[in-house]
């Protein structure tokens, strides 16, 4: 009796876990470059059962679940719609795997699918948070003193110009494993590869200028996911109410006489 209860308390914190998640894909549905979140379910603790005879275990019967857990393995790796915007400096990137990289505060480098920039009191092209964008080298992209921002071109490699001088070129990277939003709108991952130095033609020229890449939270889909993990959860909520009816009931019997 105490494996319902386990099950259902399992459930119940399995549901509310992706009630969360489903929630921060429905808080950024208009989010640039946002990445749903990449969610499963397991079961855990499944002991073995057999069937004995003489002693012996005679059959396999197959596994019995305890409970089960809400898993969430990075984020879903999808495009999303391209929005023109009419922006130079606008930039989203034409295929999925592939993210910008720009600077953290604390000088780690995340990554983002799309970028929005403009320039900073110091001449450095920043997105809307005040992260630099970086270039292949490493370092943030600076504009020469006085340049104008009308006057700055991006062309399809990612390279940037500006008055017909070569100023840098902007670092995209592709990120293997499991891809990680972090607290300050970009992404975790571990490049493995940068689109300069890919020898595929069709993994160069990603850059598309004058867009911005939506979120690739289908709004219908997730709402569809939000109803079904509410009535999940009320059904554990209930299926845990019973069994801790019977339980009590279990304790309030009489003892047996000899």
């Amino acid at each position: 009796m105490l494996r319902g209860i386990y099950m259902a308390g399992s459930g119940m914190v399995a549901q509310q876990a992706w009630l969360d998640a489903l929630a921060g894909d429905l808080a950024n549905v208009n989010t640039p470059g946002y990445r749903r979140t990449a969610d499963s379910f397991e079961s855990y603790l499944e002991p073995q059962l057999a069937r004995s005879q003489n002693g012996l275990v005679a059959a396999a019967l197959g596994p019995v679940s305890y409970g089960s857990a809400f898993l969430t393995d990075g984020t879903v790796d999808l495009p999303g719609p391209m929005i023109p915007t009419g922006r130079p400096l606008d930039l989203a990137l034409r295929q999925a795997g592939w993210w910008f990289a720009v600077g953290r505060p604390d000088g780690t480098t995340g990554y983002v699918r799309t970028l929005a920039l403009r320039p900073d009191a110091d001449g450095r092209l920043v997105t809307p948070d005040g992260l630099p964008a970086l270039t292949v080298t490493g370092q943030p992209l600076q504009l020469p003193p006085g340049t104008p921002a009308d006057q700055v071109r991006v062309d399809a490699d990612g390279r940037v110009e500006a008055g017909g001088r070569l100023l840098g070129q902007l670092a995209v990277v592709q990120l293997a494993g499991p891809v990680t939003p972090a607290a300050d709108g970009t992404y975790t991952g571990t490049p493995v590869r940068t689109a300069a130095a890919a020898a595929n033609p069709a993994q160069q020229g990603l850059v598309e200028t004058g867009v911005l890449e939506g979120s690739n939270v289908d709004l219908a889909t997730s709402m569809v996911d939000l109803i079904r993990a509410q009535r999940a959860y009320q059904l554990s909520a209930s299926t845990l109410r019973t069994e801790d009816q019977l339980l009590g009931r279990l304790f309030q019997l009489p003892p047996a006489t000899a």
